[in-house]
């Protein structure tokens, strides 16, 4: 597997996030135990229809109170576990340019 800043990811991509240091430092997001999908990508923190929408909310925007708080490269990934269960995870990373993981020999399931 190769590394890629998140801001690189595109919808279809399978990403491995097990003890990412943004969303999952203490190994215990469960749902992150296999590869993710993303399906989303947006600059800056989670939205309320994130919120909404999402199974789980991962990563900590604790620190941001307002909305100039936001630090500039923050972005948020939508992400779907594998079927049959395909929850949706929101995902907060403060820095696009974070490289994670990036599984190219599986299929995504969006061809």
């Amino acid at each position: 597997m190769n590394k890629i800043p998140v801001a690189a990811l595109s919808e279809g991509h399978i990403v491995a996030l097990a003890g990412d240091r943004f969303v999952d430092p203490r190994s215990d997001v469960d749902e992150l135990a296999t590869h993710v999908t993303v399906v989303g990508y947006h600059a800056g923190i989670p939205t309320a229809h994130d919120e909404h929408r999402a199974f789980k909310l991962i990563g900590d925007w604790s620190d941001v109170a307002a909305e100039e708080d936001v630090p500039e490269q923050a972005c948020t990934m939508l992400l779907v576990t594998p079927a049959p269960s395909s929850k949706l995870l929101v995902a907060y990373f403060p820095d696009d340019q974070h490289e994670v993981s990036v599984d190219w020999d599986h299929d995504d399931g969006f061809e």
